[in-house]
């Protein structure tokens, strides 16, 4: 079938049920040959996988071609749930917190801010490199002096390195490292002091795309900030929230 003809075909396919399911890349390679579907991944001076019209899939190594041309509708979707077209992203998170070694483990109210930016696309995914702050308004916090506990206020600063869009989704996962301070932390000897702590560990979540730029989802963090006084003992902390973010 002449290439007139499948265009043909594909137009009447794309009046008929919409533009959206039928968007057409055209890829040409060196050898003179011309690809038409979708592509589906495109690894900088690797390769290009792209689906057929046929269904099938493909996958062509960089070096095998001269040019692509990506259909106005298909970019449009890529950056819409992949956010492909974007270097950095920013967002803030609203939901609770938990000290996992306190004996009153209540849902604190957590407050979070995310920058970050997109730094390389490897094979399954981005590798992203993040800054983040949280908020939490009274954790509980065992001293090893009291027969109760008490309730700090708690600021965390954090370092995230990212893995992001796995999968071509919208799910990341990545190791966090930072600190975190305490405002008002009951100290045995000299009463309430501002203290600060290393903290470390690891954080997930998931963005659903509301548009071409703003993504909505669920955040998880875990955290542990290990003591580095006699007034308070180490501390598991688990995040959650919902975060509106933007990709720019």
């Amino acid at each position: 079938m002449k290439r007139s003809v499948r265009l043909f075909v594909l137009m009447a396919l794309i009046a008929l049920f919409g533009g959206d399911a039928f968007a057409i890349d055209v890829v040409k390679l060196t050898d003179g040959q011309v690809l038409e579907g979708t592509v589906l991944t495109d690894i900088p001076n690797r390769y290009l996988d792209i689906r057929l019209i046929n269904g099938q899939t493909r996958r062509v190594q960089k070096s095998e071609v001269e040019s692509v041309e990506r259909d106005l509708l298909s970019e449009t979707a890529d950056r819409a749930v992949l956010g492909n077209g974007s270097r950095g992203f920013g967002s803030v998170l609203i939901g609770g917190a938990s000290n996992m070694d306190s004996g009153n483990q209540n849902m604190n109210f957590n407050f979070g801010l995310k920058f970050g930016w997109n730094l390389t696309k490897m094979d399954f995914a981005w590798l992203s490199l993040g800054l983040g702050y949280d908020y939490v308004s009274n954790m509980n916090a065992n001293n090893p002096f009291l027969l109760n506990n008490f309730q700090i206020p708690d600021h965390d600063i954090h370092f995230d390195a990212l893995l992001t869009r796995v999968g071509q989704s919208g799910f990341y996962f990545g190791p966090s490292a930072g600190f975190a301070i305490f405002q008002n932390s009951m100290n045995s000897m000299t009463g309430n002091a501002m203290q600060s702590s290393l903290s470390f560990g690891a954080l997930a979540g998931y963005h659903v795309s509301l548009s071409k730029t703003l993504v909505l989802g669920p955040d998880v963090r875990f955290e542990y900030i290990p003591s580095n006084n006699s007034a308070r003992t180490d501390m598991t902390l688990i995040r959650y929230g919902v975060q509106l973010g933007m990709n720019f």
